[in-house]
């Protein structure tokens, strides 16, 4: 049973029209590498992918610029076989998800970071790529101002305040779990971060158990407020429970102390049998679904 399951992030504001293209994009290009008989790990790959070169998404050509107008990526895969790689801090790469794998499949690591993660890349014959969007900046420019206007001094406390707030204005982060026809699953994510995050900043993200999780039975990529996230080991909580549970039951069973957490946060999951899970603390999720059998789906998810 082949199914891959696709997110765009969760976040308050209503996405335009477009945005469902583009989810539609990425998982008609995952969902026709598995049609083909590629593995799941291809299938991810190739459905981030297209996210990443969507300027709507915050991942990659996307992703949001830190305090001094940089781009820092991050990115983590993992195979039901428990194999996984990770980057984060990364500069200057088109694709930080396939960088990941690189890790995963050419290394003996499993989280590679900053200067390091972008040596490899040369290393391996990643084209060297500006991933700064025209409109990123222009978001970067329109916030900075207001924030100089607003604070004189960088004080982390303030800074984070002004972060929690900023990061409910929209959570772009990208994902992807597959299953294909080897019974093998397969989970990615891939993101920019926040607005006017510290630099060296790193979320959930590339944190295996937290923004991305797989086992034989399950996999997860989780999106939101990183920090809370990482807290709570969101994916592997999730996954962990699908053994016993369908991953939307399985939902069920954190989503209450995941609101009492107070995280931001949204997680997509599909376990062995092509079975998937959505949960959100936010308005809504940005989601797309597809299933050897024909079942589909893709949608702006309301509600909590």
């Amino acid at each position: 049973m082949k199914a891959i399951i696709v997110h765009g992030g969760a976040g308050y504001d209503l996405p335009p029209p477009e945005f469902a293209d583009g989810i539609k994009k990425a998982l008609d290009a995952g969902y026709e590498v598995l049609e083909k008989g590629g593995s799941s790990v291809d299938a991810v790959e190739v459905a981030i992918n297209v996210m990443e070169d969507d300027p709507q998404f915050d991942a990659g050509y996307g992703s949001f610029l830190n305090l001094f107008g940089e781009v820092e990526m991050d990115a983590s895969i993992m195979k039901s076989d428990y194999s996984c790689g990770a980057v984060a801090s990364v500069k200057n790469i088109q694709h930080p998800i396939s960088l990941a794998r690189k890790v995963m499949e050419e290394t003996e690591h499993v989280f590679v970071v900053g200067e390091g993660a972008n040596l490899i890349a040369e290393a391996l014959g990643f084209p060297y790529f500006d991933p700064i969007a025209p409109s990123s900046k222009k978001k970067w420019e329109e916030m900075k101002e207001k924030f100089i206007k607003g604070e004189k001094k960088l004080a982390y406390g303030k800074l984070r305040d002004f972060y929690l707030k900023k990061i409910s204005e929209g959570l772009g982060t990208v994902g992807a779990v597959a299953l294909d026809d080897n019974g093998i699953i397969a989970s990615g994510t891939s993101t920019g971060g926040i607005h006017l995050k510290l630099p060296g900043r790193v979320g959930d993200t590339p944190i295996i158990g937290a923004g991305t999780y797989a086992t034989p039975w399950a996999g997860a990529s989780s999106t939101g407020q990183g920090e809370c996230i990482i807290k709570i080991t969101l994916a592997k909580r999730v996954v962990d429970l699908i053994e016993k549970y369908k991953p939307q039951e399985a939902i069920t069973h954190v989503i209450n102390f995941v609101k009492d957490m107070k995280c931001l946060c949204g997680l997509i999951a599909l376990d062995r049998e092509g079975n998937f899970g959505i949960f959100h603390t936010t308005p809504f999720i940005r989601v797309g679904y597809k299933r050897e059998d024909g079942a589909f789906l893709v949608t702006n998810k309301y509600g909590g």
